[in-house]
C-alpha cells in the first residue's frame, strides 16, 4: 500500500479554517485574512443555528440563464451542498433566447424573500445563446441552456446579504467540441482569482449524460471535462464574473453562497499513488490518494483505455485506498476517478491515468547489465528489457572505474535461481565506459551506461536447456 498525503488546511476570513481543496486558486492579491467578529454576524450565525444542516433559509441566492427551461419556486437543483429553490430566472432580453438577461434588482434568496443583492449587468460580444434539449429535471434544465459569446455578469450589494463572507459557484457549458476557456472573478476591492476550465463536447455537458462534475483547480485532461466550479473566501460588496478565451463556452447560471452556513464540501480527491500517467506499474498494485476533507466514504472508477468510464463506482471503500481484488492486466492504460462522499454531497476529482508494467517472458532468461559506475543498479524486483523481453533479477555487472568488471562473473536467471552460466572474459581496446545520466527508470537504467572502445564479452557454460532448445540472444 502506498503512503498518503497530509490534509493542508490554510485560514479563511471570518470562518476559521478551510481545506485547501476548498481553495483551488488564488483568490486575493495581497489581501491578508480579516476576522468579522461583530455583533451583525453574531446575530446572523444565531439565526442560522436555527435551521438544520440541510437547510439553505436565508443563505443562498441563486441566478438562471432562461432561454426556454425556467424552474419553478419549488424546483430543486444545484450540485451536491448547494442544490436550492427559488432559483431567480433570467431570461434574455431579445425575442427567441438569443440575448442577454436585464438587470434584476433585489435578488430572491432560496426561501423566496427579496434581498439586496442585484444583478447589475449581463453583456456578451455578441447577442447568442444556446439549448443542450437536456430538460427531463430541474438539474437538467439549470445546465441546459447558457449565455454564449463571452458572457459577463456583474453583482452588488452582496455584503448586506452576506455580512459573514460567500462563497461563488459558477455553472458553465459548451456547444461544440471540447474547449479550455479562463473565467475570471474581480471583485470590487480586493477578491480576485483566475481559472481555467475545460468543457466538453454537448454530450459531455448535460446534466443527463454526466450529472455534476466539478472543476478541481487544474485543467482538466483532454479526457475530462468539467461543468462547475467553486469560488471561496470571498466579501467584497460586488464582483464581476467574465468567461472568454472561447466563443462557445458560455455560463448557464450563478449561486452566491454564505460561507457561515456552508456546511463542509468533501475537498477533492488528490495527491494519486500510482502518480498520474505513471507507467511500469506493477499489475498487483494498490490504488492510494491523500484523504478528502469531510469524507466519509469514496467512490472508486477504475477502467481500462479504450473503454468507457463505468455508469457505476467499481468500488466504495470507507478508506482512501483501494486495492483491486484481481491482478490488472499487464501493458495496459488504465483511467481511475475517485469521488469523495460527504454528508454535504460528492466531489469529484480529476481522472488519472496510469501503465501497467510488460508481461514477464514465460520463458526463462538470463539478463546481465553493465553497471558502469554503480548508480543504474537494477533491484531484483525491478522489470526491464524491450517487451516482449522485460525480465527481472538482472546480473548488475560492475565496471573497474573505466575499465572491465573482474571475471569471471557468475549469472542468474529472471527467477534468481543460480544458471551455471558465467561471464568469462571481457576486454576493451581501451579503458573507458560512459554513462547518460538517464537512471529514472528500470529501462533507463539498463540502457544508461556502457562499456565502450570496442568491448567484448564472453559468456560461458550456458545450460544445456538452453542447448538443446535453442536461444535468443538480445543486445
Amino acid at each position: 500500500m502506498f503512503g498518503r498525503a497530509d490534509k493542508v488546511i490554510v485560514p479563511r476570513p471570518g470562518t476559521g479554517t478551510e481545506p485547501m481543496a476548498m481553495q483551488p486558486g488564488a483568490f486575493r492579491n495581497a489581501h491578508p485574512p480579516i476576522v468579522k467578529i461583530n455583533s451583525i454576524r453574531c446575530l446572523l450565525l444565531a439565526a442560522m443555528a436555527a435551521f438544520p444542516a440541510t437547510s439553505r433559509a436565508l443563505n443562498s441566492i441563486g441566478v438562471k440563464y432562461v432561454r426556454s427551461d425556467a424552474l419553478s419556486a419549488s424546483d430543486v437543483a444545484g450540485a451536491g451542498a448547494f442544490a436550492q429553490s427559488n432559483w431567480n430566472m433570467a431570461p434574455a432580453s431579445v425575442g427567441g433566447g438569443q440575448g442577454t438577461p436585464v438587470p434584476i434588482s433585489g435578488l430572491k434568496n432560496n426561501s423566496g424573500t427579496p434581498t439586496g443583492v442585484a444583478l447589475s449587468s449581463w453583456t456578451q460580444t455578441t447577442i447568442n445563446s444556446w439549448s443542450l434539449g437536456d430538460t427531463g429535471s430541474a438539474n437538467a434544465k439549470l445546465l441546459n441552456s447558457f449565455s454564449d459569446r463571452q458572457p459577463t455578469l456583474g453583482f452588488t450589494g452582496l455584503d448586506v446579504a452576506f455580512p459573514g463572507g460567500y462563497s461563488v459557484v459558477v455553472y458553465y457549458s459548451n456547444n461544440e467540441g471540447p474547449s479550455v476557456s479562463t473565467l475570471t472573478l474581480t471583485g470590487s476591492l480586493n477578491d480576485h482569482a483566475t481559472r481555467s476550465i475545460r468543457t466538453g463536447a454537448t454530450a459531455q455537458c448535460s446534466y443527463a449524460s454526466v450529472g455534476f462534475v466539478q472543476e478541481s483547480g487544474t485543467v482538466q485532461p483532454a479526457t475530462a471535462s468539467t461543468n462547475f466550479t467553486v469560488f471561496t473566501g470571498l466579501n467584497d460588496a460586488g464582483l464581476t464574473l467574465a468567461l472568454s478565451g472561447a466563443n462557445n463556452n458560455g455560463i448557464c447560471a450563478v449561486q452566491l453562497v454564505a460561507e457561515t452556513a456552508l456546511p463542509g464540501l468533501p475537498a477533492v480527491p488528490a495527491a494519486p499513488l500510482p502518480a498520474d500517467l505513471a507507467s511500469n506499474v506493477a499489475t498487483a498494485t494498490t490504488l492510494d490518494w491523500a484523504d478528502s476533507s469531510n469524507a466519509t466514504g469514496y467512490q472508486v472508477f477504475l477502467w481500462p483505455d479504450g473503454t468507457a468510464q463505468p455508469a457505476t463506482p467499481t468500488a466504495t471503500p470507507p478508506a482512501s485506498t483501494y486495492d483491486p481484488p484481481a491482478d490488472l492486466g499487464t501493458a495496459i492504460t488504465y483511467h481511475w476517478q475517485v469521488k469523495a462522499v460527504g454528508s454535504a454531497g460528492t466531489t469529484s476529482g480529476p481522472i488519472w491515468s496510469f501503465t501497467t508494467a510488460a508481461a514477464v517472458a514465460a520463458q526463462v532468461s538470463i539478463g546481465w547489465n553493465y553497471d558502469g559506475l554503480g548508480d543504474d543498479t537494477l533491484a531484483a524486483t525491478e522489470l526491464a528489457g524491450a517487451p516482449p523481453f522485460a525480465q527481472l533479477c538482472w546480473n548488475n555487472h560492475p565496471g573497474s572505474g573505466q575499465a572491465p568488471g573482474v571475471v569471471p562473473f557468475a549469472l542468474n536467471d529472471n527467477s534468481g535461481a543460480p544458471s551455471g552460466a558465467s561471464v568469462t572474459a571481457w576486454t576493451l581496446s581501451s579503458n573507458n565506459s560512459w554513462s547518460l545520466g538517464e537512471s529514472a527508470s528500470p529501462n533507463e537504467k539498463l540502457l544508461n551506461s556502457f562499456a565502450d572502445q570496442q568491448p567484448s564479452v564472453t559468456f560461458s557454460n550456458i545450460p544445456v536447456s538452453y542447448i538443446v532448445a535453442g536461444y535468443s540472444v538480445v543486445v
